[in-house]
């Protein structure tokens, strides 16, 4: 990604289970991450696209 910093878009994140008593790993992305992978989505149409933004940029 030419000129954004990935960091602050993906960041690795920890997650404790209490009732296994393990820790997993998942991922927490900013509303650009989420609204870039929906724009690699295989073919998503263009209503379901311009929905996807307007849900993710609500919050």
């Amino acid at each position: 990604m030419a000129g954004v910093n990935i960091q602050y878009h993906f960041k690795k994140v920890f997650i404790y289970d209490d009732h296994q008593h393990s820790i997993i790993i998942d991922w927490k992305m900013s509303k650009n991450a989420v609204n870039l992978m929906v724009t690699q989505m295989a073919q998503p149409d263009q209503t379901t696209a311009q929905w996807i933004w307007k849900l993710v940029n609500m919050a």
